[in-house]
């Protein structure tokens, strides 16, 4: 688990992305005076939710960008 603020996290987003997916991990970002975030690859989230059908439904939604 990698922890970031806000400001690192927005200036180094693909590094923090590359890495969640890379290492099967997540990152928590921190904001000051508000709620905390998570971030993980889709994989892990269709796991954690038992969730594959996200996971055939926003590849048909982006498979055109």
């Amino acid at each position: 688990m990698k922890v970031v603020n806000f400001s690192e996290a927005r200036n180094q987003l693909k590094s923090v992305l590359d890495q969640v997916v890379d290492d099967a991990d997540y990152a928590v970002i921190t904001r000051r005076g508000a709620e905390d975030a998570v971030v993980m690859s889709l994989a892990q989230f269709n796991a954690a939710n038992g969730n594959r059908a996200f996971a055939q439904e926003s590849s048909k939604c982006c498979s055109s960008r």
